[in-house]
C-alpha cells in the first residue's frame, strides 16, 4: 500500500525545471518573433519612406527643369527685345556723327557748336561750303568739362542722311591730323562689339596684309566681304 501511494504520489507530482524552461522558450521565441516582425516592419517602413523621398526629389528635379526651360524662354525673349531697343536707338542715331579735337570754349551754345562743326568739316575736312548746303538739325557738347583740359566732343544730327555720310566718306582727309577725328554715334552696345572685334581686325591684318581688313559698324570685313568671327580660314556670310 505504501509502495503504490508513493508510486501515485511520484506520477501526480510535476518537474517545475522543466516547466520553467519549456516557458522561457516559448517567452523567447515569441519575443523574437515579435522582434523580427518589428524588424521587418521597420525595414518596409524606411524603404517605403526613401521611396517616397525619391519620389519628392523627381518632382523638384522635374520642376527645377521646367523652371530653367521657362528662364531660357525668357532669356531668348528678352535679348529679342534687347535687339529690338538697339535697332530703334540705332535709328535714332541714324544721322548723327560725333567731331573730336575741335577746341572748346566757355558757354558755347548750339548755334555756337553747329558753326564750329561747319568750319571743322570745310576746313580739315575738304568739303566746300558745306554750311551752305547742308543743314544741321542741332548740335552740342557731349558728356561734363574735362579736369585735363582737353575738348570735350560735339555731337551733331544732319537734318539729311546724304549730307552725314558725304562728311563720313571724307574722314580719310584727317588722315595724319593729330588729336582730329569723326565717328559714328554708335549706341553702348555696338561700340562694346566693335571693341572686341577691333582685337580681332588687328590680329587679321597682321596675318593677313595683303588683304583689306575693316570693321564697319558691327561686323569685319574681308575684301568687301562680311565674315563670321571667329573664322580661320575667312568664312563670308550675307549682311542681313
Amino acid at each position: 500500500m505504501t509502495g503504490r501511494r508513493g508510486t501515485r504520489g511520484t506520477k501526480s507530482v510535476s518537474s517545475p525545471t522543466k516547466t520553467g524552461v519549456s516557458r522561457e522558450f516559448q517567452d523567447g521565441g515569441a519575443q523574437a518573433a515579435l522582434s523580427t516582425e518589428g524588424k521587418i516592419d521597420f525595414i518596409f517602413h524606411e524603404i517605403q519612406r526613401l521611396s517616397d523621398i525619391e519620389s519628392k526629389i523627381d518632382q523638384l528635379g522635374n520642376a527645377v527643369d521646367n523652371m530653367e526651360a521657362r528662364v531660357d524662354v525668357f532669356d531668348t525673349r528678352l535679348n529679342a527685345i534687347d535687339d529690338q531697343i538697339d535697332k530703334i536707338e540705332a535709328n535714332s542715331r541714324r544721322n548723327n556723327l560725333r567731331f573730336y579735337g575741335i577746341p572748346e570754349s566757355n558757354q558755347e551754345s548750339f548755334d555756337k557748336c553747329t558753326e564750329l562743326v561747319f568750319e571743322f568739316i570745310e576746313n580739315h575736312m575738304g568739303i566746300d561750303k558745306a554750311h551752305e548746303r547742308m543743314a544741321i538739325e542741332r548740335a552740342h557738347r557731349d558728356g561734363r568739362m574735362r579736369v585735363d583740359g582737353k575738348p570735350r566732343g560735339i555731337l551733331a544730327k544732319f537734318m539729311n542722311f546724304r549730307d552725314k555720310q558725304e562728311v563720313l566718306r571724307n574722314a580719310r582727309n584727317l588722315a595724319g591730323k593729330k588729336g582730329l577725328g569723326v565717328s559714328e554715334d554708335f549706341t553702348k552696345r555696338v561700340l562694346e562689339k566693335r571693341k572686341t572685334l577691333w582685337a580681332d581686325v588687328v590680329k587679321m591684318r597682321s596675318a593677313s596684309p595683303d588683304k583689306k581688313i575693316y570693321l564697319r559698324y558691327d561686323k569685319i570685313y574681308v575684301n568687301g566681304k562680311p565674315i563670321q568671327v571667329p573664322s580661320s580660314p575667312y568664312h563670308p556670310t550675307q549682311e542681313k
